[in-house]
């Protein structure tokens, strides 16, 4: 309605009204927005026969270092490469998508975090999770409590040990592998290799729980069924069905690219991913998130489970 618009007008006036010169972001001098909804590349040089590097979220940070015929080189969390102007804000138009799009968490600051079933420190400790971890806020709880979710466990957390922070999500590093090149006590499978370059491909691609399409809508036990059967291997339907049974258990410090890593919340519930290399796992990690490249070692791990020989 025209009532509707003109309110719509008003917020945004009132918006672009307090965008700052610089960046509304601390740590950035000259912003950029990666302006798409699910995935830009970033790429090893200026054009797109470069390989792939990087992956930049949906309205993701970057730094601007410098502009080449159309292409500007950032540096986004720990990629550096080259991205196409074309899909990239710039100046006032990044200010006002980052405060559009920037969202409120909890930086974990302690190196290992109790994530509880319920605010008390007397009660059973659900999961722990690692220094760095962004934990979505589902409510501010009094005496010093907030309730929050992470890869869809829902728990408690103490105030003192998070700081309340607005960010922007930043480029994830794309691992390349070789066959027998990774530094692993034993060499990378082709299959594992190509069994992750296939998982790549659905980067950004919608979380549903209890969903099965890879493009429309899967959860985390889905998503690795389905990504494994494409090599022939067929998995469990549910992420509590690979404790126990499937595969063989190696241990963390010897888990290699291809690996899965399963993670247990509670006696019913929890999360399981595919093991990227250099701490890093692909996954369906929720519906903020969708099919996303995140830490490993976000919460410890409860077993890690080898399937490709």
């Amino acid at each position: 309605t025209d009532e509707e618009a003109s309110e719509a007008i008003k917020d945004m006036d009132l918006v672009t009204s307090i965008v700052p010169e610089g960046s509304v972001i601390s740590g950035y001098t000259n912003l950029g927005i990666s302006n798409v909804t699910s995935y830009l590349n970033v790429r090893k040089g200026a054009g797109t026969n470069y390989a792939v590097v990087g992956k930049m979220p949906g309205y993701a940070a970057c730094e601007i270092l410098e502009e080449k015929n159309g292409w500007y080189k950032i540096k986004s969390g720990d990629v550096t490469g080259y991205v196409s102007a074309d899909y990239i804000l710039t100046g006032y138009d990044a200010n006002v998508k980052a405060m559009e799009k920037m969202d409120r968490v909890l930086a974990v600051n302690c190196d290992k975090l109790n994530i509880r079933e319920l605010p008390s420190t007397d009660c059973a400790v659900s999961t722990k999770v690692a220094k760095g971890t962004h934990l979505q806020i589902v409510e501010d709880l009094k005496d010093g409590w907030y309730k929050v979710t992470v890869n869809n466990l829902t728990g408690y957390v103490a105030s003192e040990y998070v700081d309340d922070i607005y960010t922007l999500p930043t480029a994830t590093k794309i691992e390349t592998h070789n066959y027998g090149s990774y530094n692993t006590n034993e060499p990378v499978p082709q299959v594992a290799i190509d069994l992750i370059n296939y998982a790549y491909q659905f980067l950004g691609n919608p979380y549903k729980w209890g969903g099965n399409s890879l493009t429309k809508g899967i959860d985390c036990s889905g998503f690795v069924k389905q990504i494994y059967a494409k090599f022939g291997y067929n998995l469990p339907r549910t992420s509590k069905a690979f404790r126990t049974g499937v595969g063989t258990t190696v241990s963390v410090s010897n888990a290699r690219p291809g690996d899965i890593f399963v993670y247990k919340y509670s006696a019913n519930s929890g999360h399981v991913a595919i093991y990227i290399g250099n701490g890093k796992i692909i996954h369906a990690a929720n519906e903020r998130a969708g099919i996303c490249i995140g830490s490993a070692f976000y919460a410890t791990p409860y077993r890690v489970i080898r399937v490709i020989k």
